[in-house]
């Protein structure tokens, strides 16, 4: 099952990390439009590439790198809806996505796969064992923390996450 939420803390290393990078004037605030409205503006053509989410490497690239100038032309010119983005750092990450967030006409869905949390993808984040190894304890206690941990983490890093509900190991 796919979770999706919004972090503030992930946002705001977002915003903290994109301004490191060179003085920014923040941009006017956009006014609210009704999702309804904002699809009837949508050619059928934009409205499929709202379905594409191409996955991107989350190591450091410059902003000149050839896989960085792919990445770039997916958002200008296809237009795609989000980046499922991959193993790096979160300053890495976060610098990556800001990039491609300031071009993109619509915002990006940005996600990972974080099935045992997030040191699968994001150097630095808490090591977990699989998470059956939670359930093998027999503690439920132990899955709450494994849980409440990984949740705060993954929020840093990735507001939606493709994480297994249940683990079912049916291999004798």
């Amino acid at each position: 099952m796919t979770t999706c939420r919004i972090s503030l803390a992930w946002c705001a290393l977002a915003v903290m990390v994109g301004s490191c990078a060179a003085p920014h004037t923040p941009a006017p605030t956009p006014k609210p439009v009704s999702v309804d409205a904002l699809l009837t503006q949508l050619t059928p053509r934009q409205k499929i590439a709202q379905l594409v989410v191409p996955w991107l490497g989350g190591n450091y690239m410059a902003l000149d790198d050839s896989t960085f100038q792919i990445a770039t032309r997916w958002v200008d010119t296809l237009e795609v809806g989000g980046i499922i983005i991959s193993v790096g750092s979160p300053y890495d990450i976060a610098a990556k996505l800001n990039a491609l967030q300031r071009r993109s006409k619509l915002p990006l869905l940005v996600s990972a796969d974080l099935e045992w949390g997030a040191a699968m993808r994001v150097v630095g984040a808490t090591a977990f064992p699989y998470i059956m190894a939670a359930g093998a304890t027999g503690d439920e206690r132990d899955a709450y923390t494994y849980g409440r941990i990984a949740a705060r983490e993954d929020g840093l890093s990735h507001p939606c996450e493709f994480r297994a509900d249940a683990d079912v190991n049916n291999n004798p």
